[in-house]
């Protein structure tokens, strides 16, 4: 089993990766003082857990056992490109687009920023049903929280203030700071200390 401890705070765009740098190098600590506990929604256990830190998390893939080292980075996010980039760049989504309140897998291997490229990808619900995507800024913010690193960005974009192409423009050219001011619904950061306990 895992257990999943979270916090979110909201932050400015300003100050995203400075302070999620920040909570990405105390993971060990908030780790060893609140997971190891045996007290749940105010009650002593009957038991102690014992947990380690979670070093993988398995992908949905259509290549069984794909994984991808999602943890800490090799160096401090120094932006918004950045951070996104590096999850972005993975073989394949950690978590594809949903439509209808489903997820859709693209039948071709793609990560987001492939996906994000093109104008149509075919894709297949679970259930099997073939359908056609067109990438849109729901399938952004999906894009922006699925993944599981210590510490990470929680930011909705507006979609009536921001586009696909302008999104993935500021993504290359590393200017999503100030591509996003006064166009996010929601600019937080999410710290999860992901653990494993028998």
């Amino acid at each position: 089993c895992c257990s999943a401890h979270q916090v979110n705070v909201s932050v400015s765009l300003d100050e995203v990766c400075d302070v999620m740098n920040e909570l990405i190098k105390i993971t060990g600590a908030i780790t060893a003082l609140c997971a190891n506990s045996s007290i749940h929604n105010f009650t002593v256990l009957p038991w102690k857990e014992w947990r380690i830190l979670a070093w993988d998390i398995r992908f949905i893939s259509n290549t069984p056992g794909f994984q991808k080292f999602a943890g800490f980075a090799k160096e401090p996010f120094h932006s918004l490109s950045h951070y996104f980039s590096t999850y972005w760049d993975a073989p394949w989504m950690v978590l594809p687009p949903r439509r209808d309140d489903e997820w859709v897998m693209p039948e071709e291997k793609l990560n987001w920023r492939d996906y994000f490229q093109r104008e149509k990808v075919l894709a297949r619900k679970l259930g099997g049903a073939r359908v056609e995507l067109s990438p849109n800024v729901h399938d952004i913010n999906m894009a922006m929280i699925g993944m599981w690193p210590y510490a990470k960005p929680h930011l909705v974009c507006d979609p009536d203030k921001v586009s696909v192409d302008e999104f993935m423009r500021h993504l290359y050219e590393d200017t999503l700071e100030g591509y996003l001011q006064d166009k996010l619904l929601n600019c937080s950061l999410e710290i999860r200390h992901l653990c494993f306990y028998k």
